[in-house]
């Protein structure tokens, strides 16, 4: 249960927790593609602009970035060295770094590299490629490149939505197995147990009028029991035993009782009228609580014979006895 509403308590604060993530564009560099500074500055905009419509990542723009560079006296070529732009990204506090390379590659046609840099491990997630014609042909392409290039990232957002989701998953599959070990105990095909206790014995026994006799004695019984689950609300127990009783009797208990069974939550109760081995019935009573795998039950037996030898023999049995009895199979 401690695990479970320590799952709760984290989904609950996974929900608080998001935030935006931190992304640095450095002004794209030229390498001899002919395109002016003008245009590279409104190739870098332009893409900076892609990026926040995402609403995805807080994004500086470059006035803001250049005064950051200038605040912490970074040059602008330290942005094409991988180390010195790790040390950048982390002073800047960024979580990542798309550098934009822009080169010629045939009469007025351009191709602009944009490599994506995990600034806390220093390693390159993704590199994408848009080959454009004019600066405009490069606005239109804009938006899905920038997209494509950030197809890489989960950010904390969509971190602590899928945790939020796994930590959900957790506590429900978490909620489902207690829910069937609390109820496991219930559902199985056959139990086994064993009994003891003691009681009460009066036989009668009458000459065909010509006497009777009373006799009256304790008893010590104890045994072991065999339930069969037919239905959800019908069983058949099977109880075998020795009963020990002062005056000489059948030393023997074999019972067959059809029963009616109810478990409403860790109780289980059973009524039941049956047939013992020695000509008579027996009827039975019993109230178990789940403990650990089985239950512990306290039932009451009782039980009358019939003989029919030299005279009329009645003898009737009032026992109480505890026993533990365990679920051997599960029910279909």
């Amino acid at each position: 249960m401690k695990r479970i509403i320590a799952g709760i308590v984290m989904v609950l604060v996974a929900g608080f927790c998001w935030g935006q993530q931190r992304l640095v564009v450095p002004p794209f560099q030229n390498r001899n593609s002919g395109i002016d500074v003008a245009q590279m500055e409104t190739l870098t905009d332009l893409f900076i602009n892609a990026i926040q419509r995402t609403n995805r990542f807080e994004v500086p723009d470059r006035d803001a970035l250049a005064m950051l560079m200038q605040e912490h006296k970074f040059q602008m070529s330290d942005w094409s060295d991988d180390t010195k732009t790790v040390e950048m990204g982390r002073v800047l506090n960024a979580n990542y770094i798309v550098r934009g390379i822009v080169s010629k590659i045939d009469t007025n046609v351009y191709l602009l590299i944009a490599r994506l840099l995990d600034v806390n491990t220093a390693q390159i997630l993704d590199s994408d490629e848009l080959e454009f014609t004019t600066v405009r042909d490069a606005r239109g392409k804009m938006d899905s490149f920038a997209q494509a290039c950030l197809n890489n990232i989960r950010t904390v957002r969509e971190t602590a939505q899928q945790q939020q989701r796994t930590q959900e998953q957790q506590v429900q599959r978490e909620l489902e197995q207690a829910e069937q070990e609390r109820v496991a105990w219930k559902n199985k095909r056959w139990y086994l147990g064993a009994f003891l206790g003691g009681g009460s014995s009066t036989d009668i026994y009458d000459d065909y009028g010509i006497d009777t006799f009373t006799y009256e004695s304790s008893l010590f019984l104890v045994g072991g029991q065999a339930q069969l689950q037919v239905g959800k609300y019908f069983a058949i127990e099977v109880d075998i035993g020795y009963i020990a009783k002062e005056i000489p009797d059948f030393p023997i208990l074999f019972s067959v009782i059809p029963e009616l069974t109810f478990q409403p939550g860790p109780i289980e109760i059973n009524i039941g009228i049956g047939y013992t081995a020695v000509a008579g019935f027996n009827a039975e009573g019993s109230l178990g609580f789940h403990l650990g795998p089985g239950i512990i039950f306290a039932e009451y037996m009782f039980t009358m014979e019939f003989g029919w030898n030299s005279g009329r023999d009645i003898v009737t049995n009032h026992a109480g006895v505890v026993g533990y009895k365990i679920g051997l199979k599960d029910r279909k």
